[in-house]
């Protein structure tokens, strides 16, 4: 009842003076979370019955979950790894400049230097808009610790290694390229 706490106003909970520092809800279902946003029953959070799971639903459907291993699930009730997206897009996006980073990918390890490989999206000038990006790939070189460009593809579809500006469908320009042999 909105009228037992009037108000736009900050309110502790427990004995005066010494709030309480856990509040205890019921775990709540799909279409009726046990936490809720303004009078929409149907949008909020709830504990997955039976488990250390925590759900959100919007209009009563389950939409992501948090499983007890810290995986984070979206249209799946079992996620499998840290993110997983079940039959949906990850869309990285920017507001960049032609020239500049739209997105990218990042591969780190917790040990050693961090950053050991990245794939990032970029306008590349003199494209005319930003309707065009290539494809760059990094790996980080051990003696500068910093990330080098190993292969690109390009908006024209040509892909280069060892190259920023292939010219073919396939560009490869090493000092130490070898041919198998047959």
């Amino acid at each position: 009842d909105s009228s037992l706490l009037p108000g736009n106003t900050t309110y502790e909970i427990g004995q005066s003076g010494s709030a309480w520092s856990k509040a205890y809800l019921g775990d709540g279902t799909t279409g009726g979370p046990s936490y809720t946003f303004g009078n929409d029953t149907t949008l909020g959070i709830f504990k997955v019955a039976g488990t250390s799971t925590i759900g959100f639903s919007t209009q009563g459907l389950e939409r992501m979950r948090i499983s007890a291993s810290g995986n984070v699930g979206i249209g799946t009730t079992g996620p499998a790894d840290r993110l997983n997206i079940y039959q949906g897009n990850l869309r990285l996006s920017g507001n960049e400049t032609i020239g500049g980073p739209l997105g990218a990918v990042i591969f780190e390890s917790s040990v050693g230097t961090g950053r050991v490989a990245a794939i990032r999206s970029y306008i590349p000038s003199g494209t005319g808009g930003a309707d065009y990006a290539d494809l760059r790939f990094y790996t980080t070189h051990m003696d500068v610790n910093k990330d080098v460009e190993r292969m690109r593809i390009t908006t024209d579809g040509n892909v280069g290694i060892g190259t920023a500006g292939p010219t073919a469908s396939l560009s490869i320009t090493s000092a130490s390229f070898v041919s198998p042999t047959t």
